[in-house]
Parts: structure tokens; C-alpha cells; sequence
């Protein structure tokens, strides 16, 4: 039995709910108070009112709804925004309340059906837990603006999760109250797909969780099959190992062209203010390689690939709207190739090849993020970087390590975008090479560049146009690269061009409707012309057939289904294509049904 004259001591400090939390089981611990207990319990709560009326006073700032936030992540109200002013003080975060909502909403008309609340029933809601693990900051760290907008984009970008609300409640003195509210997808996925482009086919099999038993864990079984080839695949990711910032990942298959292992444990760059990383991963494979002339598959040999990468990455974290960050790493890679039956005696395999190098590399990230809808997806709020996005990184494979030529490893990254008005323009680029340093070669070098425009004339109508290259020079023997109904050219067959450089347009009218089907699929459709040429050196067995296609081109109409339940990172893609270049190996219409990542 707690005695009274201890109560004042074990109460001084606490909140008015703890207050009253520590009262309640003091007097259900005390059956029979005493008249100087019962006069103690009287003045304690009067003084935890008090105190109470005093905090309310100190708090010069609050939200004017104070209600959760809706399932639709908007609020009945205008909210008031915490002045700026506020946020340039030594503000800590008091507490964090989470809110959690299913994936259909039981408050909507249109949703409350049996079907909808079974599979609420069914579904495991993401645990608060998670929830916080994600987050960027905790109770007693100090608020900073970058970090509640990196927790949403974080959370937004969770595949279990469809969207993301992270707002200040109240400021007591220099106590901040945060409010966190998420909106779940549904996550347990048993899914048969099948995919037809440029007269090929695929099915897939699998079941899949993104978010095990609400947990943020991710499993998925599958058994895919393309062209007479069938694939069975294990995978598990977990994004929070323990409730930490790091992350695991272990992929397992086997199929009838080889084999996989794949394993990977990192603590990376977690948000613009990390100022370490660490991590290593490790892949053991063999797979079958083919090579195509045009849309014939001409040779293929066995491909066993082993790749070990271990890295320590250190940043002084984020300063002046950016964070610059440094990585040193130590690179194996080893690469045999062996005939099989179906080889042709005529075609040489690629060389085997060896690299061990250590490495450096740097990378710039700019926070200029912005909220947009209708990008590459439908009717969903997507995170976009005005800013400048930049890695590179070098590395030396000395012969006598690698036991293979010396070279210089180049491997460069460049993303930014610009937004005016209704307008927005982004940018993408990559550069790769190795450079034999006793031979002076430039070996494996790709450079692609990708430019897109969209205008947006309205919440429905957008204007796309995007423009491709790609220059390759002295590619290995298992690399190709192509132009074809699979990279853009839509009108035409799978892999149609090989060359060594492409150029790409494609130009989009998009319509995003207000059909809504079943309260379960968006829909969109697109009338869109592509052009596209390949180009080869004179030395390609094809040269002169290559430079009588010329420029190819194309017209088509499709329609896209996004997911608003499931996993609405993607886009399903139904297409007519008609080339506009007649051939009798053409088609003259092309069926495209394709799974993809953008509109």
C-alpha cells in the first residue's frame, strides 16, 4: 500500500492525465482511504487543474482542428499554419499521435458494402510501431521542418502505404504536438499476370506481402515463365531491422537456366540529415544470356556472375537545403561464360572478366521537394525534386589484383527538374565506362539521357513529350542494346533494332477521367505518336539495312488502370500501336498489355 505522504513526491512532475492515472490506482489500491488521504487525493487534483488551466495558458499556439485527420488525409476545416517565426526556435517535440486507417473507408456511402469491410476485417492495419520507425524524428528531438517532410515522402513511399499526413497540433512554450496520419493499401497479393508485347508473352504467379502481418516486412512466392523459360522466386525485405534505420534483403530462385543468391544489410543515408551509412551485399548467380539479331534469338551462352560490394558513406549532414555525402567502398565482380546446345558455333563468347577495385564516391541531393499530382501517377499525391540530384563515383582494378587488364571504373548519375507555372520539365542522365589504362581502350561505355515535358492544362488534361538517346561504344558481348516495342518504339516488335545508338520521341496527349471503378481502379487514356532511329557502325553485318529503315514511327491510343487499393506505384498499360513504316515482318496493329512504374 503506497502511503499518502509519498503520493505528493510520486506525483510532482506528471501530466494531467498521468495525474490522474496515478490517483485512480492509488485510490483502487487504498479500499478504504483514510480521511488525510482522501483530503490529499482533493488538493492534488484541484492543484492538477490548475497546473492543467497553466499549460493551456503557455500553449500560444494550436491547430484550429484539433480532430484527427480524415480518411482522405484532408481536414473538415482550414487548418491554421504554425507561423513561421515558430520554427526558427529551439523547438522540441513533445508527443507524436498516430492515426491508422484501413484501406476502405466505412464512413463512405460508396464503400460501406460486404465485401469492402470483410477485407478491413482481414487486413492487418500497419502497427503504430512501424509507423514510428519510419518517422525521422521521435519524442524529445528537436523540430525540424526537412525532417516532417522527409517523413512523409518516407511513408508515401512504403509500398504498403497509399498516402501520408504529418501536421503540428499545438506549441506549449517550446514543446511541440505532432500528428501523424496514414491511409493503408492493401497488401496481401495473390496475383496471375500475364503480358503481351511485340508478340511475345510472360506469365507470372505469385503471392505477395508487402506488409506481413502489419509489419512492414515484405515476402513474396512466385513462378514466372517466358519464352520456355520458368523461374521460382523467394524474396524478403525488411526496411527497419529491429526498429532501426537499417535494412535487410535476401533474394533466392531457381530456375531452368540457372540460379540466384542474393543478400544485402545496410544502414544507408536515411534522411538529409544522416551523417553515416554503411552496408555490403553479396550475389551469386548463373543465367542464361541470349542474343537476338532484330527480333531472332541467334545465340545465348551461360552467364555466371559473383559480386561482393562492401561501403562506408559519411555526410556532415544536412546544411544549406542540401546534404553532400562521401562513400569508400571495395568492389569484386567476377563474370565466365560458357556454350551451351543451343550456341552458335559462330558467334565468339564474351571474354571472362575480373574486377577488384576500391572506390570513391560523392553525391549531392538538394531539397527542393514538391507535391504533385497526375506525374506518374493518377489522382495520388507524388513527391517531385526541383533540385539538383548528382553521383559519381571512381574506382582503380589493378591486373595484379584482379588478374585481369588495369582500368579506371566511371559511374555517374544527374537528376534535376524544373517546375514554371503549369510547366515542368525534368532531366535524367547516367555514364558509365571502364578505361583500360595499358591499352588506352574505352570498354562497356553507355551514356543515356532522358528528357521529359509535361503541361499541365488541368486536373485532367496533360500534355507529355518525352525525348531518349542512348550511345554505346565497345560494349561486352552480353550487353545489347535496342529499339523496339519494349523501349518505347511501341508500333513495333520486341528488341526490332539492335544498334549502338538510339534516339527516342514520343509525344502524349493524356486524359485523366473521373471514372472510378468500383472505388478500386482510376482511369486514364493517352493518344500518343512515337519516332524513334537506331544507328550501328559501318563494320555491323546490317549496316546497310539499318540505314534504310531510317526513321521509324508510329501512332496508338491506350487506356491505363491505376490501383488505388493495391500497390498504386503502378500503372497498367493497355495499347494499340499502328507503325507507320509498313514491312511484311510487321504487324499492323500491335497489342501491348504491359505492368509499368509511370503513366
Amino acid at each position: 500500500m503506497t502511503n499518502s505522504y509519498l503520493l505528493p513526491i510520486i506525483f510532482t512532475g506528471k501530466t494531467i492525465i498521468g495525474k490522474e492515472r496515478i490517483i485512480k490506482n492509488y485510490l483502487s489500491n487504498n479500499l478504504l482511504p483514510t480521511k488525510n488521504q482522501l483530503i490529499s487525493v482533493i488538493i492534488l487534483l484541484l492543484a492538477s487543474r490548475f497546473s492543467f488551466a497553466q499549460e493551456q495558458q503557455q500553449c500560444h499556439w494550436q491547430s484550429s482542428n484539433q480532430q484527427a485527420t480524415a480518411f482522405d488525409l484532408t481536414l473538415a476545416d482550414e487548418v491554421d499554419e504554425l507561423p513561421m517565426r515558430r520554427l526558427n526556435e529551439d523547438i522540441v517535440i513533445r508527443s507524436i499521435r498516430v492515426n491508422r486507417y484501413n484501406v476502405f473507408d466505412p464512413n463512405n456511402p460508396d464503400e460501406q458494402n460486404s465485401l469492402f469491410s470483410w477485407l478491413n476485417s482481414i487486413h492487418i492495419v500497419t502497427k503504430e510501431q512501424v509507423v514510428r520507425d519510419i518517422l525521422h524524428f521521435t519524442e524529445g528531438d528537436p523540430y525540424q521542418l526537412v525532417n516532417q517532410q522527409g517523413s512523409e515522402r518516407h511513408l508515401r513511399g512504403s509500398k504498403y502505404i497509399y498516402d501520408a499526413r504529418i501536421r503540428p497540433l499545438r506549441l506549449c512554450g517550446n514543446q511541440m504536438d505532432v500528428e501523424v496520419t496514414t491511409r493503408d493499401l492493401w497488401s496481401l497479393t495473390p496475383s496471375l499476370n500475364f503480358s503481351r508485347t511485340g508478340g511475345k508473352s510472360k506469365q507470372r504467379v505469385a503471392i505477395s506481402d508487402s506488409n506481413f502481418l502489419g509489419t512492414g516486412k515484405h515476402l513474396t512466392l512466385a513462378r514466372s515463365k517466358e519464352d520456355n523459360t520458368t523461374d521460382l522466386f523467394f524474396g524478403y525485405r525488411d526496411p527497419n531491422i529491429l526498429g532501426t534505420k537499417r535494412k535487410a534483403e535476401i533474394e533466392l530462385s531457381d530456375n531452368s537456366d540457372g540460379y540466384r543468391q542474393f543478400i544485402s544489410l545496410q544502414l544507408p543515408f536515411y534522411s538529409l540529415g544522416s551523417t553515416h551509412s554503411y552496408g555490403f551485399d553479396f550475389n551469386n548467380e548463373k543465367r542464361l544470356d541470349p542474343i537476338y539479331h532484330q527480333t531472332i534469338l541467334s545465340s545465348e551462352f551461360n552467364h555466371k556472375l559473383q559480386q561482393a560490394n562492401v561501403f562506408w558513406g559519411l555526410s556532415e549532414g544536412y546544411i544549406n537545403k542540401q546534404s553532400i555525402r562521401w562513400r569508400y567502398g571495395l568492389t569484386y565482380t567476377k563474370d565466365q561464360f560458357e556454350t551451351t546446345q543451343l550456341h552458335h558455333l559462330m558467334d565468339t563468347l564474351p571474354v571472362n572478366r575480373t574486377l577488384f577495385y576500391p572506390w570513391l564516391g560523392i553525391e549531392l541531393l538538394e531539397d527542393r521537394f514538391s507535391k504533385l499530382e497526375n506525374y506518374h501517377s493518377m489522382r495520388r499525391t507524388e513527391d517531385i525534386n526541383l533540385g539538383r540530384h548528382i553521383k559519381a563515383s571512381i574506382g582503380y582494378s589493378d591486373r595484379s589484383l584482379s588478374r585481369d587488364h588495369s582500368a579506371i571504373v566511371i559511374k555517374s548519375y544527374y537528376k534535376n527538374a524544373i517546375k514554371m507555372d503549369q510547366q515542368l520539365i525534368d532531366f535524367q542522365g547516367s555514364f558509365r565506362t571502364l578505361w583500360q589504362t595499358k591499352a588506352g581502350k574505352i570498354e562497356d561505355l553507355l551514356f543515356k539521357l532522358t528528357t521529359n515535358y509535361y503541361n499541365f492544362y488541368d486536373d485532367k488534361w496533360v500534355f507529355f513529350t518525352s525525348l531518349t538517346l542512348n550511345y554505346s561504344k565497345n560494349l561486352t558481348k552480353d550487353k545489347q542494346l535496342f529499339l523496339g516495342g519494349d523501349t518505347g518504339l511501341r508500333g513495333y516488335p520486341l528488341r526490332h533494332l539492335e544498334a549502338q545508338q538510339t534516339a527516342l520521341l514520343s509525344i502524349e496527349q493524356r486524359y485523366y477521367t473521373d471514372q472510378y471503378w468500383f472505388n478500386l481502379v482510376r482511369v486514364g487514356a493517352a493518344a500518343y505518336f512515337d519516332i524513334g532511329r537506331a544507328w550501328h557502325n559501318e563494320h555491323h553485318p546490317t549496316f546497310n539495312q539499318y540505314n534504310a529503315h531510317q526513321w521509324l514511327s508510329n501512332i496508338g491510343i491506350g487506356l491505363r488502370l491505376t490501383p488505388t487499393r493495391a500497390d498504386a506505384n503502378h500503372v497498367v498499360h493497355v495499347d494499340l500501336a499502328f507503325p507507320l513504316n509498313s514491312s511484311e515482318n510487321i504487324d499492323n496493329m500491335q497489342l501491348i498489355i504491359k505492368v509499368r512504374q509511370s503513366f
